[in-house]
Protein backbone atom coordinates (compact mmCIF):
# COMPACT_ATOMS: atom_id res chain seq x y z
CA UNK A 1 0.00 0.00 0.00
CA UNK A 2 1.01 3.65 -1.04
CA UNK A 3 0.25 6.74 -0.05
CA UNK A 4 -0.23 9.03 -2.61
CA UNK A 5 -0.25 13.05 -2.62
CA UNK A 6 -2.49 14.17 -5.71
CA UNK A 7 -1.75 18.22 -7.00
CA UNK A 8 -5.23 18.78 -8.75
CA UNK A 9 -5.90 22.65 -10.68
CA UNK A 10 -8.53 23.16 -12.98
CA UNK A 11 -11.62 25.43 -12.66
CA UNK A 12 -14.02 23.00 -13.76
CA UNK A 13 -15.78 20.12 -11.70
CA UNK A 14 -17.39 19.25 -15.29
CA UNK A 15 -13.85 19.29 -17.20
CA UNK A 16 -12.26 15.90 -18.31
CA UNK A 17 -9.11 16.84 -15.90
CA UNK A 18 -11.73 16.39 -13.35
CA UNK A 19 -12.87 12.91 -15.26
CA UNK A 20 -9.42 11.78 -15.25
CA UNK A 21 -9.01 12.64 -11.51
CA UNK A 22 -11.66 10.83 -10.19
CA UNK A 23 -10.80 7.48 -12.34
CA UNK A 24 -7.34 7.63 -11.08
CA UNK A 25 -8.73 8.05 -7.31
CA UNK A 26 -10.97 5.37 -7.90
CA UNK A 27 -7.99 3.35 -9.09
CA UNK A 28 -6.10 4.18 -6.13
CA UNK A 29 -9.05 2.93 -3.46
CA UNK A 30 -9.88 -0.32 -5.66
CA UNK A 31 -5.79 -0.52 -5.01
CA UNK A 32 -6.20 -0.59 -1.20
CA UNK A 33 -3.65 2.75 -1.66
CA UNK A 34 -4.43 5.60 0.70
CA UNK A 35 -4.07 9.15 -0.79
CA UNK A 36 -4.86 13.05 -0.46
CA UNK A 37 -5.80 16.10 -2.87
CA UNK A 38 -4.79 19.41 -3.18
CA UNK A 39 -7.10 21.57 -5.13
CA UNK A 40 -5.49 24.54 -6.07
CA UNK A 41 -8.10 26.34 -7.27
CA UNK A 42 -11.28 25.50 -4.58
CA UNK A 43 -7.99 26.76 -2.50
CA UNK A 44 -7.44 30.03 -4.15
CA UNK A 45 -4.37 29.09 -4.72
CA UNK A 46 -2.26 32.08 -5.65
CA UNK A 47 0.33 31.14 -8.41
CA UNK A 48 2.29 34.18 -8.54
CA UNK A 49 5.35 34.69 -6.12
CA UNK A 50 6.06 37.68 -3.49
CA UNK A 51 8.90 39.31 -3.67
CA UNK A 52 10.02 37.54 -0.49
CA UNK A 53 8.75 34.00 -1.51
CA UNK A 54 11.37 34.19 -4.59
CA UNK A 55 14.22 35.46 -2.75
CA UNK A 56 13.43 32.94 0.07
CA UNK A 57 13.11 30.31 -2.70
CA UNK A 58 16.08 31.45 -4.95
CA UNK A 59 18.60 31.23 -1.74
CA UNK A 60 19.03 35.19 -1.33
CA UNK A 61 17.16 35.23 1.73
CA UNK A 62 16.97 31.64 3.57
CA UNK A 63 15.67 33.41 6.62
CA UNK A 64 12.52 34.21 5.27
CA UNK A 65 8.94 33.13 7.13
CA UNK A 66 7.59 30.04 5.01
CA UNK A 67 3.41 31.03 5.27
CA UNK A 68 1.27 28.53 7.57
CA UNK A 69 -0.47 27.78 4.23
CA UNK A 70 3.06 27.19 2.38
CA UNK A 71 4.27 24.55 4.91
CA UNK A 72 1.08 22.72 5.56
CA UNK A 73 1.10 22.00 1.21
CA UNK A 74 4.64 20.92 1.84
CA UNK A 75 3.99 18.75 4.66
CA UNK A 76 0.93 17.19 2.65
CA UNK A 77 3.55 16.24 -0.21
CA UNK A 78 6.49 15.26 2.44
CA UNK A 79 4.15 12.21 3.63
CA UNK A 80 3.34 10.79 -0.15
CA UNK A 81 5.43 8.02 -1.16
CA UNK A 82 4.01 8.93 -4.68
CA UNK A 83 3.31 12.68 -6.33
CA UNK A 84 0.35 13.09 -8.66
CA UNK A 85 -0.14 16.15 -10.79
CA UNK A 86 -3.16 16.61 -12.58
CA UNK A 87 -3.78 20.43 -14.03
CA UNK A 88 -5.58 21.53 -17.73
CA UNK A 89 -5.20 20.17 -20.02
CA UNK A 90 -5.56 17.01 -18.92
CA UNK A 91 -1.70 15.99 -18.41
CA UNK A 92 -1.21 13.72 -15.24
CA UNK A 93 2.57 13.42 -13.67
CA UNK A 94 3.48 11.26 -11.77
CA UNK A 95 6.70 10.60 -9.56
CA UNK A 96 8.80 9.73 -8.14
CA UNK A 97 10.88 11.37 -10.25
CA UNK A 98 13.41 8.66 -12.67
CA UNK A 99 16.88 8.23 -12.32
CA UNK A 100 18.74 10.09 -15.21
CA UNK A 101 19.68 8.43 -18.00
CA UNK A 102 16.23 5.95 -17.61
Amino acid sequence: MTHVHIVYAHPSERSFTREVLDAFLGGLDDAGHTRTVSDLYAMEFRSELTLEEYERGSGRRADARVPDDVAAEQARLNVGRCCAMARAPATPITGPPSKPGI
